[in-house]
């Protein structure tokens, strides 16, 4: 798939999320066409999964100025989940890799780290 087409670091080892990886293959084996929605919600994961592997949890700080779109996708995630817009594959993936439904309540301190 291309949306994995950057996953690979230059030395051929593979970096990018395994369970991005995992959800599209099963994507395309039920014979799923992914549509540009789908191809923008799975690159945001994927960046959500690098945001883990780089600070140790889920939580993207409302000031966190190294990728803002991270930032809105995150709180758009949220609302979409209370609402029950979020499908239940997406709330499984998002889950399988300790995504916080709810926003900290350790006030300001949770979130300026990494911001």
């Amino acid at each position: 798939s291309d949306l994995c087409a950057s996953s690979s670091s230059d030395d051929g080892s593979v970096v990018a999320s395994s369970h991005a990886q995992a959800f599209l293959a099963e994507l395309e084996a039920s014979g799923k066409v992914l549509t540009k929605r789908d191809e923008k919600w799975w690159a945001r994961f994927e960046e959500l999964e690098e945001y883990k592997r780089e600070h140790g949890d889920c939580i993207v700080p409302h000031k966190y100025k190294a990728n803002p779109q991270l930032v809105t996708w995150v709180s758009t995630q949220r609302t979409f989940y209370r609402k029950k817009h979020l499908s239940s594959q997406r709330v499984e993936a998002l889950e399988k890799i300790g995504f916080e439904w709810a926003r900290p309540k350790g006030g300001a301190a949770e979130w300026v780290r990494g911001g």
